[in-house]
Order: C-alpha cells, then structure tokens, then sequence
C-alpha cells in the first residue's frame, strides 16, 4: 500500500489504512524513518471483506533468504503497540545459512541490532515475542549450517498481555548466538493461566526478566545447536532499513 524506497529523514503519521492487497508498508534502503498513530486494519490480505484475523505482528525481515546479499537492519524503536488476534506480535526472523553459494533459501548474512519493542499489549497472540533464526530452514539444515544473520542488542520492555497458545508466550530461538537480548516489565500469560519461555542459544539469559525453560548450550564460545521447535512461518519481501520507528496502534 505504501513504499518507502531510498529515502530520509521521512515522518509519516495520523494515517488509516484499510484492506491492503497485500502489504500495508514497505520500507527498503531508508534511514530515519518515523511511523507515528498508523491504524491498520486488513480483515483479508487480498482486500475482499471477510472474516479473518492473524497479523504476523512488528515482523524485522525476513532476512538472509538469498546466499551472497547482505541484509542490515538497525535502530528500530517500536512502541505503544496492540495487537488482537494475531499470529505473531514482536518478531525478529533470519534464514538458516546453506551449502550453495547460489541458494534462494537461506545463506544470506547482515546484521540485526538496536532494536527496541516497547509497551506492547497482546491480546490472543499466538506467539507474543519471537526471534527465529532459523526461519523457513529445516532443523537439521540450520543446526549443520547455522545463520549467517548475527543479531544482538535486541531489547523488550514491557510486552504484557496474553497469548494464543497453552502456555508458550515466548520463543527465542538462535542457531547461531543471539547476545545483548534484553527483557523488562514482561507479563505474558498462555491461555490456560500459565506462561513457557523457549531461549536456544541466547548468550544473554540472566537479562531476560523470565526463566527460560530451554536454553543452548555453549560449547568452545559458541552455541551447540540443538532441535527447533516448529514455528510459524510466511514469506515476504526482503528490507533493509534502518533509523525506524512506529509508534501507534494496530
């Protein structure tokens, strides 16, 4: 619905948008970029009216699909976010790495870092807070090649609310280490009243304001990769941007 190509110091704000086609905002080679009070509201991706619920949430990528192009993405600030009966809500997700330098489905490498979700409130979200390494890449693939994607200073502030699933309100999962990964203010809740944290190969576990259930294990300074849980996946386009911020609410 809206694209921002190569562009600067660029402010959208007091926007509605409703039954994109397809994507509501695209942003591609841009550096501070503000997104302040956008509603989107998108019952059916293909802009007919009907019942459907799932945004994939405050998604960062997906990044790495493409082996030899770098992907960067940095200096996100997203906050005063709500999300209803969504399938994912703050997400960070990177390919798996490959054997073939030509592959279209992992291989890529780039950088996420300095990225903030701050005062997200989740209403029957399936998955509340998600970093997947290994996105779209089988586990034995990502384990045997993990991703070429380095993320770090990743930071969640109070992300309250309640989640889609049983139990399983977080699920951080790193093939490669995932470090500076903090969490404050954290109140997340399954639907049957109680709350699972996954964190695979997070070198910064003892910043995080909940216990993970799951972590890597270090061996020789870096993480032994260990089975993936299953997760849900999509595909989108590729972005690199950098300096964004939303603000808002869904």
């Amino acid at each position: 619905m809206l694209t921002l190509l190569n562009a600067n110091n660029v402010l959208i704000e007091n926007i509605n948008m409703n039954k994109s086609p397809f994507w509501h905002n695209l942003v591609d080679g841009c550096t501070n970029v503000t997104y302040s009070h956008v509603n989107m509201n998108s019952v059916q991706t293909n802009g007919k009216q009907a019942q459907n619920t799932g945004s994939h949430g405050i998604s960062v990528g997906s990044l790495g699909q493409y082996a030899g192009q770098v992907d960067i993405v940095k200096n996100i600030h997203a906050k005063n976010i709500t999300m209803v009966n969504a399938s994912n809500g703050a997400r960070i997700k990177a390919w798996g790495g490959s054997a073939s330098a030509t592959s279209a489905k992992g291989g890529g490498t780039g950088l996420v870092q300095n990225v903030t979700f701050e005062d997200f409130t989740m209403q029957n979200v399936d998955l509340p807070i998600v970093i997947d390494q290994c996105y779209q890449t089988s586990a034995a693939t990502c384990a045997q090649y993990p991703s070429g994607v380095r993320i770090s200073d990743i930071h969640y502030i109070d992300i309250t609310g309640t989640g889609g699933k049983a139990s399983e309100v977080v699920t951080m999962v790193c093939s490669d280490i995932c470090d500076d990964i903090t969490a404050t203010g954290t109140k997340l809740v399954g639907t049957k009243g109680s709350s699972e944290y996954i964190c695979q190969n997070i070198a910064s576990v003892e910043k995080l304001d909940f216990p993970c259930s799951a972590v890597g294990v270090t061996v020789g300074g870096r993480p032994k990769a260990q089975s993936l849980p299953r997760l849900r996946r999509r595909k989108f386009k590729r972005q690199k941007c950098g300096g964004i911020k939303f603000t808002g609410r869904e």
